[in-house]
């Protein structure tokens, strides 16, 4: 099965997030089962913006961060390069959801392409998602 995570279920792998418990565990229940994990490139700028965040809010050092980065680095995840198909998909989402920016857009443009589950922990996402979209997402 394919998966396209959303950057919050990695970051909840190497911060102390209220979800890490239980995105620690699906994570690891999906590679014991041979998933593949997949991510637009975007998501390597949203990590580190957010572990760089952390730093700057005195949650974590710089040695934790590069270590937290390492750690995501080294998981079996799929980077896709944007592609024009993948972009226009991107602002479609971005349009259908009524958001500003097409991050979002970008990962759900990415599961849509290569006919994937998507998985977020963003509830207000999920919400927004549910009425226009065919294909899984949790």
């Amino acid at each position: 099965m394919k998966i396209v995570l959303d950057a919050n279920i990695t970051l909840a792998l190497v911060l102390s997030l209220p979800a890490t418990p239980q995105a620690v565990q699906k994570v690891s229940d999906w590679q014991k089962q041979g998933y593949q994990f997949f991510v637009p490139t975007l998501w390597c700028y949203e990590v580190i913006s957010a572990l760089r965040k952390a730093r700057v809010a005195g949650f974590l050092d710089a040695v934790a961060v590069k270590e937290a980065f390492d750690q995501l680095l080294g998981l079996p995840i799929e980077w896709v390069d944007p592609t024009l198909t993948l972009t226009e998909r991107s602002l479609y989402w971005a349009e259908i959801l009524g958001q500003r920016v097409a991050y979002d857009g970008a990962y759900l443009a990415v599961a849509e392409a290569i006919e994937a589950e998507f998985w977020t922990l963003d509830h207000k996402l999920i919400r927004a998602i549910l009425p226009h979209t065919e294909f899984a997402i949790a």
